[in-house]
């Protein structure tokens, strides 16, 4: 879906009230808090263990995910994944006025002679700097994937098969430019610090990294909304998720106590859902396809079943535009030092 597409209001479903209260009831019977809460009720235990326990070779699961040992991520490796991780680049670009976050970058595009997408998928992103005229620029993307090769980018970029958890497959100084984006659910809390240290590894003296990451809370959320996103934020707590990555005093704090960056910034944008135009109704589409592709793991973690599930999506959805609901995205850079 291109950014000049006409887009049209979200569909939604009709829900039904009453289904969609016993449900709530249901999910606030749980008493299912966050990890660091002082609830710790026989409830709570069981949904914990669960958001914990759950593997991408759940026999259960519906869905076709990347093989990575022990990993914590949980949205699948399918065609309407990368569809969707198009269609929200898209989405970040107008949010942001560039697919460039840094502003030096933005200014002199020429500099970033060799770039690295952390995290790339099918290479949209770089693709879409090559678009934009960075035809000399020499690009690179990794990616969990079990097949880079398979995928083919305009901009002829190398893509490699590599975890930056378990250390980026290239040499210390390598790129000018280096970019990861939507990785919150992938990256474990308490190894960010050591995420952002893999990627000033890679990079030159002089430099740029760059990091743009949502928030997982939904502002001005109605009551069915708020239900679901607080549940879900929890299970995601259990399982090892930073939930609180996206807001402006964690992600920018991890960027600015490395010690080898410098000319550390970050800059915030809030993105409607359902509302606002085209750029709300791309957020609608992000984050409802992003839930309905977590499926697997939601369910399971939140003890609902397909009906009850799809009940309370429907239902929160319906209710973005009214309550005027919106997400946060930052994006944050440093510069590497030459010291």
């Amino acid at each position: 879906m291109g950014q000049n597409q006409s887009l049209t209001h979200l569909k939604l479903r009709r829900p039904n009230a009453a289904k969609v209260v016993s449900v709530a009831e249901k999910l606030q019977a749980q008493a299912f808090s966050t990890p660091e809460g002082d609830d710790h009720s026989e409830q709570q235990t069981v949904a914990s263990n669960k958001a914990v326990d759950w593997t991408v070779n759940d026999p259960d699961n519906r869905r076709a995910y990347h093989k990575v040992e022990n990993s914590i991520y949980i949205l699948p490796e399918e065609e309407s994944e990368q569809k969707r991780l198009m269609i929200q680049s898209n989405m970040l670009a107008m949010a942001f006025g560039s697919n460039i976050v840094t502003p030096e970058i933005q200014r002199f595009p020429n500099k970033a002679r060799k770039i690295l997408d952390v995290g790339c998928a099918s290479g949209f992103w770089l693709d879409s700097l090559f678009f934009g005229g960075n035809l000399s620029s020499d690009f690179h993307g990794v990616d969990i994937t079990e097949e880079p090769s398979s995928w083919g980018t305009v901009c002829g970029a190398k893509i490699a098969a590599g975890n930056v958890l378990d250390g980026l497959p290239y040499a210390d100084g390598t790129f000018d430019y280096v970019h990861q984006r939507a990785l919150v659910l992938g990256v474990p809390k308490e190894k960010w610090p050591e995420v952002v240290q893999e990627l000033v590894r890679v990079t030159k003296p002089g430099g740029w990294i760059e990091l743009v990451e949502p928030t997982l809370i939904l502002h001005n959320a109605g009551p069915t909304a708020k239900l679901f996103n607080d549940k879900a934020n929890a299970a995601l707590g259990f399982r090892g998720v930073d939930i609180d990555l996206g807001l402006v005093e964690t992600l920018p704090e991890y960027v600015s106590t490395c010690k080898k960056l410098k000319n550390v910034g970050h800059r915030v944008v809030e993105i409607p859902l359902n509302w606002g135009g085209d750029i709300g109704q791309l957020q609608a589409h992000n984050v409802r396809t992003v839930t309905s592709h977590a499926s697997d793991f939601l369910k399971l973690s939140l003890g609902i079943d397909d009906k009850e599930f799809s009940e309370m999506l429907d239902t929160a959805v319906s209710e973005w535009s009214e309550a005027k609901s919106y997400i946060k995205w930052i994006g944050v850079w440093g510069q590497v030092s030459a010291e």
